[in-house]
């Protein structure tokens, strides 16, 4: 995959609860189709009614200032609740994921945040689905499968 970061590039991290590091980047750059959701299954693993970040979804331009994105709940979980919320976060620095943040890696951008929070006392799976639009209308779909502990 090419190391430079087009205007629009579309990256979305997927994070354990607390463990920091992404499990799984996705780029989705202006000419590119967006994969199936089916291709986009990711696992997360979280403390029982303790709010969990599951993925980071940002867009930055070719001067790291961040692009607008859309993120919407598509499926909500059974036995918990999801949202969406802004935030900031790191560009990778070090690291594979760090091609992906170009001459970005580093940089503070803002995002959205997509967090996850179970039932009290709930224990075992959940699952929560969203999609992530850009301006150009370019979507991802994913599908979250979470181990409530």
């Amino acid at each position: 995959m090419a190391r430079a970061v087009a205007v629009g590039a579309f990256v979305a991290s997927f994070v354990a609860a607390g463990s920091g590091p992404a499990l799984t980047e996705i780029k989705l750059r202006p000419n590119e189709v967006a994969p199936r959701a089916s291709e986009l299954k990711l696992t997360s693993s979280v403390r029982s009614g303790v709010q969990s970040v599951l993925a980071f979804v940002r867009i930055w331009d070719a001067n790291c200032d961040p692009l607008p994105v859309n993120v919407a709940i598509t499926s909500p979980p059974l036995n918990g609740v999801a949202l969406v919320k802004a935030g900031l976060g790191a560009l990778p620095e070090h690291g594979p994921r760090a091609e992906s943040a170009g001459n970005c890696a580093g940089a503070i951008v803002i995002g959205k945040h997509v967090m996850y929070r179970s039932n009290p006392g709930f224990h075992g799976l959940d699952r929560v689905s969203y999609d992530a639009v850009n301006a150009n209308g370019k979507k991802v779909s994913t599908i979250v499968t979470i181990t409530v502990r």
